[in-house]
């Protein structure tokens, strides 16, 4: 028994030594990364700096002094003597601000996360590693003209510089990970422009839902539901949908890395007819998930042109050299995703004889194949086999062919016209930026724009508006058995593409008659367009609601635009709201929630008990309507879907006949399951809220999360890395706060406006600008989130381009010199 007390007495102490040399080791990690901050003041001399090519490394440094001047914002304004200098500062910048953000993101476009997460993350490298980002940038970077070479080796040689001659220690996320970061290189800005294009082009996985959808749907139903053409769904449903007899896909589509909601944003641009200064007012406000940091950081960079000054004010993404969002001193520009049909997933079947052939319309061929090796913290090396099809690479073993999703001898290729060679997208938006009228804006997009498709206004000083989107957009002859909607089979000729959309006919507009251009994800063609641009366009209460507000006004400001920004009036509810009323049993209506719904003025503001109950009776309303109709498939559609729920309660009511549930031998009515939507939405409100619906606010359930990597997925430190307030909007205001639906906090402001902007080319300098938290990617900076709460009010900067004003209240001017100079 003496024994066993001892024992146990050692464990005890053996146990409490390791916590507390765990602690002290935590603690050490944290107490260094206190004192990261970069040095914003004075003067540092730079030895060359590795400024990494594909072909071959060199050694960059600056050609002339380079001054960084943080204002008031921590905005930094960078003075150089050359525009490579300018980026080499911008690297250099971007580094001492974003490090982590800027290696979190290399790393999964390159697929290496494993070797800083190990094991868990390998779903995503073999991803990653299976489009093969890396080796696409090597192509793109050889295909470069030797002068934009330059300048992505400057922009590296400047993080490089930043990171070799830091003299304080790493931030905080490289501290706990006990994790050094290797040199930046050319191809890894390459890498994140397409990253970016992913983000905003993954029409695919739309493909794989309704695949997974076909077989457990009959084909009117499935027209219904999707409104495709009727003669189109037979097909899809049944002859098609029995390759995906064998499993749901389920498996499939949740090893697809978790890209969040697709890019989605608004952008409007006027003539000075409109206008109190009589010049144009181009606003924008791109939505993406939110994340903290910002994914957005500001910067002004000022480098001569020919002897004269030349300025680029806007939103950088760290790691990508360019101002993606912005102005120059004759130009303004601002993008919404266009979400056009850019994709395509080929099912391609296997030779029986020989399971490294496909079969083509000519026979079968042999997989083209590489190798990749994956590191693994704490873990072996993994050797990954990629296969490729004529159309793309063929997904992942344990995405598709591991499932199994598709009948046994078949696999999915994906094809996007950004895995092909020749993709000079980073060169077009450099020359795009640098453009002074609308004719070099356009010719800057003409042939090297591959992805993603934006829709992209335009304003400039001389009075002029316009309008572009451009991209490779594939095009299908009238034959192709699916038009994109789902998996096509890779044998057939049929269902190649045929090319891609002409530049010339892309969707454009020059000083329309109106004075008045605006996009927000909705149908930019009418039905007479010749092309096939998308098959699933955003619903459109943004954009009416844009053109709503712009056709009343007539002699805007800048701040009048700021304030449409955060308009939270929802066209949409305005629409739906009444018919659901309609059909809600009167005693539903008699509850403090009903009177609430029925004295609504549809705005979702933060400060209303409204919006919340809202929000939560639309969201039960699919598990009652059409849950029972798609079985194991409703997770992907569980969301409200607008003009289908449009379809059961408006007008004639086509699909009224969802309303009942096939589950059941009785015959449910719409006014049934409204009710029964309504009831389980309240129950779960009054049970997270409390039981008095008056004291309820929007706001609180409706908090932005600017989730930080991986921060955010720790207990005890997501509620410091995290950063949240309070914010109104939804799915369907100007003022967009998308949420899940579902989970733990179902309404939480996920994706949103990280970045909006004002352009007055009355005075560019007097422009508006606001991120979503700060520019600092430290956390124990008072920049790291100091803009949030403006962020959430609608309040706004400027970012002069002057140095007397944005001089005053700086924060300091650090000066960067090259050595022996």
């Amino acid at each position: 028994m003496n024994r066993l007390k001892k024992i146990a007495k050692w464990t005890g102490i053996v146990f409490a030594g390791a916590f507390a040399l765990i602690a002290l080791l935590l603690l050490d990690r944290f107490s260094a990364a206190r004192h990261a901050a970069p040095q914003i003041q004075g003067e540092k001399e730079i030895t060359a700096a590795l400024g990494s090519g594909v072909t071959q490394s060199s050694l960059v440094t600056l050609s002339a002094p380079v001054t960084i001047l943080r204002d008031k914002n921590a905005v930094p304004h960078i003075e150089a003597q050359s525009e490579k200098d300018a980026l080499f500062a911008l690297g250099y910048t971007h580094a001492q601000d974003r490090l982590w953000q800027m290696e979190l993101l290399r790393r999964v476009g390159t697929g290496r996360l494993a070797e800083v997460f190990g094991t868990p993350a390998l779903s995503i490298d073999r991803f990653f590693r299976t489009l093969g980002f890396t080796h696409l940038a090597d192509d793109t970077y050889a295909a470069l003209p030797g002068g934009m070479k330059k300048l992505l080796d400057a922009y590296a040689a400047g993080v490089n510089a930043s990171m070799s001659e830091r003299e304080k220690p790493l931030p905080l996320e490289f501290q706990l990970l006990f994790h050094e970061p290797e040199p930046w290189e050319a191809r890894h800005s390459l890498v994140m422009v397409k990253m970016l294009g992913l983000g905003l082009s993954a029409n695919a996985f739309d493909e794989i839902a309704r695949a997974r959808l076909a077989r457990d749907l009959p084909p009117t139903s499935f027209q219904e539901f999707f409104g495709v053409e009727e003669e189109l769904a037979p097909f899809l449903v049944g002859e098609l949908g029995k390759l995906f007899q064998k499993a749901p896909l389920t498996r499939t589509a949740s090893a697809w890395p978790d890209l969040g909601p697709i890019g989605a944003s608004n952008n409007w641009v006027v003539s000075g007819e409109h206008t109190k200064s009589g010049k144009p007012l181009l606003a924008n406000d791109p939505h993406l998930g939110m994340l903290a940091p910002s994914l957005w950081y500001l910067v002004h960079l000022q480098n001569p042109v020919e002897g004269e000054a030349r300025n680029l004010v806007g939103a950088t993404i760290p790691g990508i050299p360019s101002v993606l969002l912005g102005r120059n001193d004759r130009i303004a520009w601002g993008l919404t995703n266009t979400r056009p049909d850019s994709q395509d997933l080929f099912i391609e079947r296997l030779n029986p004889d020989n399971p490294d052939e496909y079969e083509t319309p000519d026979g079968f061929t042999a997989f083209k194949l590489r190798e990749e090796r994956i590191k693994v913290r704490f873990g072996s090396d993994e050797v990954l086999s990629v296969r490729a099809t004529r159309h793309g690479p063929v997904l992942p073993e344990e995405t598709v062919a591991g499932a199994p999703s598709l009948e046994e001898g078949h696999v999915l290729a994906l094809s996007w016209p950004a895995l092909e060679p020749g993709d000079l997208t980073v060169a077009a938006g450099y020359q795009m930026s640098r453009a002074e009228n609308f004719s070099g804006f356009l010719d800057a997009l003409r042939d090297d724009y591959v992805s993603p498709m934006q829709s992209i206004v335009y304003g400039d000083i001389d009075g002029n508006i316009g309008f572009i989107a451009p991209a490779h957009i594939p095009l299908r002859g009238e034959a192709h058995r699916t038009k994109g909607l789902m998996p096509a089979e890779g044998w057939l000729r049929d269902n190649d593409w045929t090319g891609i959309i002409p530049f010339d006919a892309l969707p454009q507009l020059y000083n329309p008659a109106s004075g008045i251009i605006a996009s927000a994800n909705h149908k930019i063609v009418d039905d007479n367009y010749p092309y096939q641009l998308a098959l699933d366009w955003n619903a459109p209460y943004r954009a009416i609601r844009i053109y709503e507000l712009l056709e009343k006004g007539g002699s805007f400001t800048a701040q009048d635009f700021a304030e449409m920004q955060m308009d939270n009036l929802s066209l949409f509810a305005a629409r739906v709201l009444p018919l659901l009323l309609e059909h809600l049993p009167e005693a539903q209506k008699e509850t403090a929630e009903g009177k609430l719904l029925a004295a609504w003025n549809y705005s979702l503001d933060a400060e209303k008990a409204a919006p919340l109950i809202y929000a939560a009776f639309l969201h039960e309303l699919p598990k009652t309507l059409w849950a029972d109709e798609l079985g194991a498939s409703f997770d992907s559609y569980k969301s409200p879907r607008s003009d289908f729920l449009l379809s059961i309660f408006e007008g004639a009511r086509p699909n009224a006949h969802w309303c009942d549930d096939t589950q059941t031998e009785e015959t449910e009515s719409c006014a049934a399951q409204t009710g029964k939507a309504f009831e389980a939405a309240m129950t779960g409100l009054r049970e997270t809220y409390g039981e008095t619906p008056q004291d309820w606010t929007w706001g609180a359930a409706h908090p932005v999360i600017n989730n930080h990597i991986p921060g955010g997925s720790l207990p005890f430190l997501k509620n410091w890395l995290s950063l949240e307030t309070p914010s109104a909007g939804g799915m369907h205001t100007l003022n967009r706060g998308q949420y899940r639906g579902s989970g733990a906090r179902p309404f939480a402001n996920i994706h949103a406006a990280g970045f909006r902007a004002v352009y007055d080319f009355a005075d560019l300098d007097g422009s508006l600008y606001m991120i979503s938290t700060g520019q600092s990617g430290d956390p124990y900076s008072p920049f790291y989130g100091n803009l949030l709460e403006d962020w959430a009010a609608g309040r706004t900067i400027t970012i002069s381009t002057r140095k007397d004003v944005y001089s005053e209240g700086a924060l300091g001017t650090l000066a960067l010199r090259p050595a022996g100079k």
